[in-house]
C-alpha cells in the first residue's frame, strides 16, 4: 500500500515542523518508508494491516479511533526515520546560503518526537487492542489440505 494510507504528507511534515520544499512528496512516496512502516505494524500484530483495512471501512467508535490512531502513529514513525534528511546544518551555492538552526534546537526537536513517538505508540496499542477485542474476524474455510498416500506408488509399500 501506499504511506497516504495510514498518514498524509502533511502530517509527517507537521510532525517534524518542516515545509514541503524542505521535505517533498517524491522523498515521503520512496518505498523505504512504508514498507519500514508495515514491518512495524506486523511487528504489533500479524494481522494489523488486515485490521487495519477492515477498519478503515467501519464507523463504529473503536474503528475511527483505531484509524485516527493510525494515522498519528505513522506521521511520527516516519517523521523519525526522516530525521537524518534534516540534519545539514548548512547549504550554500556558492552565493547564497542557509543555516538550518543551532544543535539545541535540532536535540530539542528529536526529544519532542521520542515524546510523541512514544505516546503515539502507547495509544495505538490500547486502541488496537480495544478494536481487537470489539472487532469479528472471518475464518475462511480450508477446501485442500495436504496428507500423505497410503502407499508409496514408487516403492509399493
Amino acid at each position: 500500500m501506499a504511506l497516504t494510507t495510514y498518514t498524509s504528507y502533511a502530517s509527517i511534515r507537521a510532525a517534524l515542523q518542516v515545509s514541503a520544499r524542505e521535505l517533498p512528496d517524491t522523498t515521503l512516496a520512496a518505498g523505504l518508508y512504508v514498507n519500514s512502516l508495515e514491518a512495524a505494524f506486523v511487528n504489533l500484530d500479524a494481522d494489523f494491516v488486515t485490521n487495519f483495512t477492515a477498519a478503515a471501512a467501519e464507523s463504529t467508535t473503536a474503528a475511527l479511533n483505531f484509524v485516527r490512531d493510525v494515522d498519528t502513529f505513522a506521521a511520527y514513525y516516519v517523521a523519525q526515520m526522516c530525521m537524518p534528511v534534516l540534519l545539514t546544518k548548512s547549504i550554500t551555492d556558492g552565493k547564497a546560503g542557509f543555516i538550518r538552526q543551532s544543535d539545541r534546537a535540532y536535540l530539542d526537536a528529536v526529544a519532542r518526537l521520542d515524546r510523541e513517538f512514544t505516546r503515539a505508540l502507547t495509544n495505538l496499542s490500547a486502541v488496537y487492542d480495544t478494536y481487537a477485542s470489539t472487532s469479528t474476524t472471518a475464518v475462511s474455510p480450508v477446501y485442500l489440505a495436504i496428507s500423505e498416500l497410503a502407499t508409496d506408488p514408487v516403492t509399493g509399500s
